[in-house]
């Protein structure tokens, strides 16, 4: 199906397709960079990192199903911690410091975040030529898992908290960043055909830091990743292999 084939590269490579349907390269000779599920590198791609099959046929599929927004913060909570470890090393009040000072991502953050990726998800879905999204995986379904790598932020969650209120709060030039990876399977086989990582970093532009700046800047990176579906829709695009 054709407007699921502009979906599927204009998340793929971002803003790297223009109008006049030019081809993105990918190299399969012996310096190929590729990785072990057999994709290759994208060049020129507008994500950080693209790669794909060069054998997916995406005549194939009708239909995509989107898995909930998941999250692999191992790495970004253990340096959290050490964020919030310093922020308290000269308090008076270690308790209530620990508590005003998180900078780590828990299951309510987590949850709150997947509700609003596949609420953001669903209202792009549904504008223009609608396309249709189903919940289970089968032969003509493009299945599309998102996940969180990272998240670093500037400032704790909660900025107007203890350690800061007696300054006037935490000004940062941005809330931080964040990291998506994205897996694109076939419905019917489970056969990984793609993998694209993006990183958005927040407004660039020195403002008070707070729990409802830091949400501004993750649904704006929603909005980012999630508008490559649709605004590619009316764009052709070819894969070129190179030997």
């Amino acid at each position: 199906m054709k407007h699921i084939q502009k979906i599927f590269i204009g998340v793929l490579l971002g803003g790297a397709i223009s109008v006049s349907a030019s081809a993105q390269t990918i190299k399969t000779g012996e310096d190929a960079v590729q990785t072990k599920e057999g994709l290759y590198l994208v060049e020129g791609a507008k994500v950080d990192v693209a790669y794909v099959s060069p054998n997916f046929n995406l005549a194939n599929y009708d239909r995509i199903m989107v898995g909930r927004l998941a999250f692999s913060l191992e790495e970004s909570n253990k340096a959290a911690e050490k964020k919030r470890r310093r922020s308290c090393s000269k308090s008076m009040d270690k308790l209530a410091c620990t508590r005003a000072n998180s900078f780590a991502i828990d299951e309510d953050d987590q949850n709150k975040m997947a509700d609003l990726f596949a609420d953001i998800m669903a209202q792009r879905m549904e504008k223009g030529p609608p396309i249709e999204i189903v919940n289970e995986p089968s032969a003509g379904v493009l299945v599309f898992q998102p996940t969180i790598m990272e998240i670093t932020l500037t400032a704790p969650k909660d900025s107007s908290s203890f350690s800061s209120s007696a300054r006037g709060g935490v000004y940062t030039q941005s809330s931080g960043s964040i990291t998506l990876v994205g897996q694109f399977f076939d419905g019917e086989t489970g056969e990984l055909i793609a993998l694209i990582v993006d990183q958005q970093i927040g407004t660039d532009i020195w403002h008070r830091n707070t729990q409802v700046s830091n949400w501004a800047d993750i649904r704006m990176a929603f909005h980012t990743w999630i508008k490559l579906f649709r605004t590619r829709l009316d764009q052709d695009f070819t894969i070129e292999v190179v030997e």
